[in-house]
């Protein structure tokens, strides 16, 4: 497999108003769900995937986070389940080395991640 080219046209982080941001001490927690698709053309494969979910306080939705990938490979011979499988991985990764620095711009510091595949 080679890549290509892969990129975040979507990023989107939407805080309920009435959060409170001044204190930083609660146990907000990151609940991720992923969606994966693909296309084919050319001798090349475009992959997509979005990674979405909730920011949760206790039992109430503080925020929603959606964030969406695009990946262009060269298969060379792999299947595209296994690419989907090894790069959804990757691009959850990513978008975790990223997100704490979207969520701070809110004032949001997540104390638990989960997420679903």
């Amino acid at each position: 497999m080679k890549e290509i080219l892969s990129f975040w046209p979507l990023q989107e982080i939407i805080v309920d108003p009435d959060f409170p941001l001044s204190s930083g001490e609660e146990d907000v927690r990151l609940n991720l769900k992923v969606s994966a698709d693909h296309r084919r053309g050319d001798g090349k494969v475009e992959l997509f995937f979005e990674i979405f979910g909730s920011l949760t306080l206790k039992d109430e939705q503080v925020a929603n986070v959606r964030f969406v990938n695009v990946t262009h490979v060269k298969p060379e011979g792999k299947r595209i389940a296994t690419l989907k499988r090894k790069l959804l991985r990757e691009r959850i990764k990513e978008l975790l080395s990223f997100l704490p620095l979207y969520l701070s711009k809110s004032s949001i510091q997540v104390k638990s991640i989960n997420y679903e595949l």
